[in-house]
């Protein structure tokens, strides 16, 4: 099969026979390294976001407290605080409109169409099942659809 490329709502999806890339750049270099979907994704970036907001709510904590921060260490504390904070949530979302990761084709086990987009259901690489909904077009659902029908009905080998 030969590498497929789809623009998304939010990212690219490219296609190969051995699996589902989704990938911010669409970028074949890219899609290749992208790490396959796990549950140990979510964590980091949760904690990044915790702390940025952390480090902008600081100045309203010390203000709270009744410390003093009047002056030009008040001004020196918040604009680095809030600094340091708004640049750990930058580097957090920058590219966080649409994460990257792959679905190996041997772990998809299904392809739903509903109302909000495709339900893939697959196995992670933690080994647990897991659903992921993404809006698909046409001709990536016609192949995804091609590659189930195949491989669970065991005419070709699994990628």
């Amino acid at each position: 099969m030969e590498r497929r490329h789809f623009e998304l709502d939010r990212g690219y999806l490219n296609l190969d026979e051995h699996a589902l890339y989704f990938t911010r750049s669409g970028n074949w270099q890219d899609a290749l390294g992208t790490p396959e979907l796990s549950s140990g994704f979510a964590p980091r970036r949760t904690l990044h976001v915790l702390f940025g907001f952390l480090l902008i709510g600081a100045r309203a904590f010390f203000e709270l407290l009744h410390l003093p921060t009047r002056g030009p260490e008040g001004l020196l504390l918040t604009a680095g605080l809030t600094g340091l904070g708004v640049l750990v949530l930058y580097h957090t979302f920058r590219h966080d409109l649409a994460p990257s990761y792959r679905i190996p084709r041997s772990k998809l086990l299904s392809a739903n169409t509903t109302e909000r987009g495709t339900a893939l259901h697959f196995v992670d690489g933690t080994m647990k099942e897991r659903n992921v909904t993404v809006k698909l077009p046409p001709a990536a659902l016609e192949i995804i659809a091609t590659w189930l029908e195949h491989d669970h009905t065991g005419r070709t080998a699994r990628g």
